[in-house]
């Protein structure tokens, strides 16, 4: 798409960058430029593909006869989650963010290139004056839908209701959601899971499955949280959050609370856009504002280690129970 806006909006350029050259599956990460096999694998030839230039290259100047007026010149492009981590003001190694969407992605910005062993993506951050900057990437399939999901389930007019509701319980009384709607992405890849709900008895209230619900987004997080930590052998030391989910304060304590850090929300959840102009600003050579600047809510860990232990428990083995298939067992992580 990207390539396709810039094509268009110059009368005929054709080019991309790296953060996007990354996501097609015909670019080489070592090689940093579109791989010989990949393209052979797929049956791609080369002069088809666009040019891949920096994140902050000079990628042209709008032409005459748009709706936009001609000699605007286009300095930046990125990807969605790419600009977001930017946005956010990360631009050291070990800080992460997650933007949480009807799926969450959660990204963590690395020295090199670091190959995963727990079910995560090595990738491409920005390239920035010829320069690559490198990522962990997470990408959760379904995540605030989740909470759309069960309003419908339990016929809740609006998530407000749903989560006014899940606050009237100190917990989830053992009941476990596991929102596998499409399977499982991040860091288990497993296309076969399903959604499951879990741990119910006689004293389960509705109530409980609202708040089951909001945990199970934030547990997914955790999931991807804890294997970037192990993958990269750093302590994040505090999560940046921004999307439409992340409007919800109780969301956004309980993801405090199982993560055991800080969560850091900037006051504009949709930040990248933010990300791609400051960029572009930089790039052009403008004054631009502090990486991060704006409004952020810090919520801190509340959560007791004995309950953060006893959830995570439960959602590990609701997990396990969400992917068993009988006739092979439990599928292991890639």
């Amino acid at each position: 798409v990207d390539s396709w806006l810039v094509y268009k909006l110059t009368g005929g350029r054709h080019v991309t960058d790296h953060s996007n050259a990354a996501r097609t599956q015909l670019y080489a990460l070592d090689e940093a430029d579109w791989s010989d096999e990949l393209l052979e694998i797929f049956g791609v030839p080369r002069k088809v593909l666009p040019e891949i230039l920096s994140s902050d290259a000079d990628f042209g100047e709008t032409a005459p006869g748009l709706p936009v007026p001609a000699g605007v010149p286009i300095r930046a492009v990125m990807g969605d989650s790419h600009a977001a981590l930017f946005g956010h003001g990360i631009e050291r190694p070990g800080e992460a963010k997650v933007t949480c969407g009807t799926g969450s992605s959660l990204m963590m910005l690395t020295e090199e290139r670091t190959p995963s062993l727990r079910g995560l993506s090595s990738t491409v951050a920005w390239c920035r004056a010829g320069r690559l900057s490198y990522a962990l990437e997470g990408n959760i399939t379904v995540s605030g839908q989740t909470i759309a999901f069960v309003r419908r389930l339990l016929g809740i007019a609006s998530e407000r209701e749903l989560e006014a509701l899940a606050q009237t319980v100190p917990g989830s009384g053992g009941v476990r959601l596991v929102p596998a709607l499409a399977g499982l992405g991040a860091p288990y890849w497993d296309t076969d899971a399903r959604g499951m709900i879990s741990g119910m008895d006689h004293s389960t209230m509705p109530a409980h499955l609202a708040r089951a619900a909001y945990e199970a987004v934030a547990l997914q997080i955790r999931d991807v949280f804890s294997a970037m930590e192990a993958d990269s052998g750093r302590r994040v030391p505090f999560l940046s959050v921004d999307g439409g989910a992340a409007a919800s304060d109780f969301l956004m304590e309980l993801l405090a609370g199982l993560l055991d850090r800080p969560v850091h929300r900037m006051e504009r959840t949709e930040v990248s856009a933010l990300g791609v102009a400051r960029m572009a600003g930089e790039g052009a050579g403008l004054a631009m504002p502090p990486a991060g600047a704006g409004a952020v809510t810090a919520f801190k860990p509340a959560m007791a280690a004995s309950v953060r232990e006893a959830v995570v428990k439960e959602w590990d083995e609701a997990v396990q129970r969400a992917r068993f298939d009988p006739g092979r067992g439990a599928r292991a992580a890639r």
